[in-house]
């Protein structure tokens, strides 16, 4: 599987045709959380999670560490075997929030924690929807970042 890096977010006008193409879609607002971006996806050889950040395939060992000790790791281990199981290679998106953030936008925490935003579909080759990602977020009891509105451009 190919690891996709996390798009960057422009003014719809400056998009391609100046916004026209988001006419007619479901545009899903969520709100930002104040982490570092990191996704997680299998390996196809051997099934090993793989850790991406910072525009590298391969993490820093650093950012593995602190991913491989929250609450979440073991949770999304679990969901991408699961659909790894069915065909279906995902890449999950989210924000590693640490307890006391760079910014110090996020409250303080006593953990460092995981928080999921997006999906891409190796098999589908798409970004999924966000009552997907919301419903596999809700099963495995990984956190997720709320939804803020929903626009129809």
């Amino acid at each position: 599987m190919n690891w996709h890096k996390y798009y960057e977010l422009e003014p719809y006008i400056r998009t391609k045709n100046d916004g026209r193409d988001l006419i007619g879609k479901e545009l899903v607002i969520t709100e930002k959380r104040d982490g570092e971006n990191v996704s997680i996806w299998l390996s196809d050889e051997f099934q090993v999670p793989m850790v991406s950040s910072h525009n590298q395939i391969d993490a820093d060992k650093n950012i593995k560490m602190r991913l491989q000790v929250t609450p979440e790791w073991r949770k999304i281990c679990k969901l991408l075997h699961l659909e790894k199981e069915f065909h279906n290679d995902l890449i999950l998106y989210g924000e590693l929030i640490n307890p006391v953030g760079a910014t110090q936008i996020e409250p303080k925490k006593k953990h460092t924690h995981w928080i999921i935003f997006d999906i891409w579909s190796e098999k589908e080759q798409r970004w999924l929807d966000y009552n997907y990602v919301y419903q596999r977020a809700y099963q495995f009891k990984i956190p997720i970042v709320k939804a803020l509105g929903v626009e129809m451009p």
